[in-house]
């Protein structure tokens, strides 16, 4: 549980400093998160634990992400009409940045941390 609480807050954290900072992943952000999750899924040392803390970790880390984006419609800041307008447009920002390839790119770094774990540690 801990495990998957820091994961997910590290992908938070290296998608919010892309995202707010470029608005887009590059190369580097992209190395980082594979790498953490290696990192992840070596910690975990079992398939079914590095697939499920995979998806429970980028589950909190997109919601940690999203809420940090819609914190001005949260506390009011924006007018009524725009604030369901930053909705729709993080949800797609947020979308268009982590499908297909993110994803799958962060899966795989999972299950090569894994099986690297039962390789070398078992």
């Amino acid at each position: 549980m801990t495990l998957v609480l820091l994961w997910g807050v590290s992908i938070a954290s290296v998608f919010a400093q892309a995202v707010f900072q470029r608005t887009t992943l590059t190369i580097y952000d992209q190395a980082i998160l594979f790498v953490i999750c290696v990192a992840a899924g070596a910690i975990t040392q079992d398939f079914p634990k590095a697939i499920f803390g995979y998806i429970g970790a980028m589950i909190l880390g997109m919601t940690i992400l999203f809420v940090l984006a819609i914190i001005p419609v949260l506390t009011g800041a924006v007018a009524p009409p725009g604030d369901q307008f930053l909705i729709v447009l993080w949800i797609s920002i947020l979308v268009q940045q982590t499908f297909p390839t993110t994803i799958l790119l962060l899966f795989a770094g999972s299950i090569i941390g894994a099986g690297l774990a039962e390789h070398y540690w078992y």
